[in-house]
């Protein structure tokens, strides 16, 4: 099976603007993302990337081409969801299985990567992402979603996506969604599950970053 990649890239997210340009470890968000990126195709585990953004974000980011193709968009926001797959298979037509990879994740793992984009390219999953565990109790609205009395370790996990990949298979895109129950879910480290959405998850990551 031939598998796309795509990364979009945009600078104005609505909780946390310009994060991508933010720096881990002396790289940025998204040059740690596009040297994730760069080692799946080297690898092998990924066929064909692609970068998603506007001009206006590639004069600013003025990232090095390497072998990834770059793409302008005015929206690249909407290839983070169901129709961006839809466009990257159409673009790609040999592609029989497409990823969306995040900026988000500066510390998640290229096995981490590979194990999802692997586990729907062999077949035996229609998708697949990171998770962190969790063995917490949970309420919503007030009621509590865990039910069981049991210790916290000994309680039956529940899964949380972390948002540093998705994968789908093109039958499942074609079908009208990117999420079914044959899912995939390869459980992360807590500092792989580290996803910056606002200043607070910034900061964690900083304070990880100068240890």
């Amino acid at each position: 099976m031939s598998v796309t990649a795509i990364l979009p890239l945009r600078l104005d997210s609505q909780r946390l603007s310009y994060k991508i340009t933010y720096k881990i470890w002396g790289q940025t968000l998204h040059e740690i993302a596009i040297a994730n990126l760069y080692a799946l195709i080297k690898s092998g585990v990924v066929d064909t990337a692609a970068i998603y953004a506007s001009e206006y974000v590639w004069e600013r980011l003025q990232c090095t081409k390497r072998d990834l193709a770059w793409i302008m968009e005015t929206e690249p926001a909407k290839y983070m969801t169901l129709d961006g797959c839809r466009i990257a298979l159409e673009t790609y037509p040999d592609s029989d299985v497409v990823c969306v990879v995040y900026c988000t994740s500066p510390f998640i793992e290229r096995r981490s990567l590979a194990a999802c984009i692997r586990a729907v390219r062999t077949g035996g999953y229609d998708c697949a992402t990171t998770v962190r565990k969790c063995n917490a109790r949970i309420w919503r609205n007030g009621q509590q979603i865990t039910t069981d009395a049991n210790r916290t370790q000994d309680r039956e996990p529940a899964y949380i996506c972390t948002n540093a990949i998705w994968v789908a298979s093109r039958e499942l895109v074609e079908s009208g969604t990117v999420i079914s129950d044959n899912i995939f879910l390869r459980p992360v480290t807590p500092l792989e599950a580290i996803d910056i959405d606002e200043q607070t998850d910034y900061d964690l990551a900083n304070r990880v970053n100068v240890l």
